[in-house]
């Protein structure tokens, strides 16, 4: 099959609450990718808007991927407000699990999913979402080329002079290496552009698990790494309270960092899989992005 050319037009800067702006710079384009903050529910929906009135306009169809983040489907155990022990697919009904963790709990990612689908269904925009667990490596594009938890506990790992972990650890998250991520970025696009059809919709959610860890041993690697580098004394990782590491990795959110950094979130990737991802990186890799992060 050819793949059809895609052709890289530039960058316009835009801010997110400039909710107008993002629904009229959307009715230009057949495609939107919404990379930018999953927390961020109003400009997702105004995207999904404005693709939804060229598609009016123009009879073509219109297709909005969200990047959201497995935290919205993450328990807290530590707080013990939700447990959860089972490891999700995305072939399970993940749209319906949000709706009911949302009864239960209102979290912001969760909530912006949710109107992100239902905004798509209305207006007849074909909506899917990327769902990633915890992102490792170093991106090779034009912005952004970091993620968020190691960078962050390395931070406070050169404050402290220890790394901490939430709780006591035992949580269980996935990761992704950055570049296999947007393997599956491109792969989604590549089907979209080809007239491949594909899940969208409330059945449109993808994970992107390619490996497993608990925060204790990333705690812990990360240690280990740090002493190698003559960077800590300790190789041993020492437990902390949410409002440490709130203060520390989440502007003092507490709600965020129980899920964000001290969960259980365990998925597989069925239905990206089915899609032909394959994640490339292996253990190996994500052993080496510790060092790197901390010479970083």
């Amino acid at each position: 099959m050819a793949v059809p050319k895609i052709l890289l037009v530039g960058a316009t800067g835009f801010i997110l609450d400039d909710l107008d702006v993002l629904e009229r710079v959307a009715r230009d384009y057949d495609i939107v990718v919404h990379c930018a903050d999953g927390f961020h529910r109003s400009s997702g929906e105004a995207l999904v808007k404005g693709l939804g009135q060229r598609q009016m306009e123009t009879g073509k169809m219109t297709y909005f991927i969200r990047t959201s983040g497995v935290s919205g489907i993450a328990d807290r155990p530590i707080s013990g407000r939700y447990i959860e022990t089972r490891e999700l697919s995305d072939k399970d009904n993940i749209y319906a699990y949000e709706q009911h963790r949302e009864t239960m709990e209102s979290y912001p990612s969760r909530q912006a999913d949710i109107a992100i689908i239902d905004a798509g269904e209305r207006v007849n925009v074909n909506t899917y979402i990327i769902m990633s667990p915890l992102i490792y490596g170093r991106g090779n594009g034009l912005f952004n080329t970091r993620s968020m938890q190691i960078p962050s506990i390395i931070r406070s790992a050169r404050e402290w002079g220890y790394v901490g972990y939430v709780g006591n650890g035992s949580g269980e998250w996935d990761h992704v290496h950055v570049l296999d991520l947007a393997a599956l970025y491109e792969l989604l696009l590549v089907k979209i552009v080809s007239g491949v059809e594909i899940p969208s919709g409330k059945a449109g959610i993808f994970f992107s698990a390619a490996g497993r860890h608990s925060w204790r041993a990333l705690a812990n690697s990360i240690a280990t790494a740090g002493v190698k580098l003559g960077l800590l004394r300790s190789d041993e990782a020492k437990e902390i309270s949410i409002e440490q590491a709130a203060a520390a990795w989440a502007h003092g959110m507490d709600d965020f960092v129980e899920p964000g950094f001290g969960s259980r979130a365990t998925t597989r990737a069925d239905l990206a899989k089915e899609l032909g991802w394959e994640p490339k990186k292996t253990d190996t890799d994500w052993q080496e992005t510790f060092l790197d992060e901390w010479e970083s």
